[in-house]
């Protein structure tokens, strides 16, 4: 019988083998949360990209009131991470390597996330006086151009502020 070794981080297997390894078992890659704290403003960017389309097709699908999804969500952070977590949670579940039932759980995620959104929406101060009607109009066709427009300046300006704050930041680490 062999002598068990003690741990040694340097001769730990290797993360990525062990990822590529589930995604050739898998038949695709392994989905991954976002971590919203650690993305540059240009992935952060992209990545709001990405769960735009998303959350329109959710509220088009899944009719909720604005105390749930708010047109004005992506300005919430938290309305964000939540969504996110959300989509990752439905990405996951319909992968073709899921098991059927899969679909059904992320069903059980959908009604819990829709009481937490709810939750961080009155937290956040979105509410009736906020936003004049609660019908979801906003992912209608002819509201969906302006709501779009004011989520593409929001893009835009969250990207400046956020790369101005990482120049900022990197420079100051400079002159330590």
């Amino acid at each position: 019988m062999s002598e068990r070794q003690p741990y040694d981080p340097d001769n730990a297997p290797d993360d990525d083998l062990f990822e590529d390894m589930m995604s050739a078992a898998l038949g695709a890659d392994i989905p991954h949360p976002v971590d919203w704290s650690t993305l540059s403003a240009a992935e952060r960017r992209d990545e709001l990209g990405r769960l735009w389309p998303w959350v329109i097709e959710l509220a088009r699908t899944w009719p909720v009131s604005r105390d749930v999804i708010p047109p004005c969500w992506y300005l919430h952070e938290s309305l964000i991470r939540v969504l996110s977590a959300f989509r990752d949670a439905y990405l996951t579940a319909y992968d073709p390597t899921q098991a059927a039932s899969a679909a059904a759980d992320w069903m059980h995620v959908w009604d819990a996330t829709e009481e937490r959104l709810r939750r961080w929406v009155a937290r956040a101060g979105c509410r009736s006086e906020h936003h004049a009607d609660r019908i979801q109009r906003w992912v209608s066709d002819e509201d969906e151009v302006a709501v779009t427009a004011d989520f593409e300046r929001f893009l835009a300006d969250d990207f400046q502020r956020r790369s101005a704050d990482q120049l900022r930041t990197a420079s100051d680490d400079n002159h330590r």
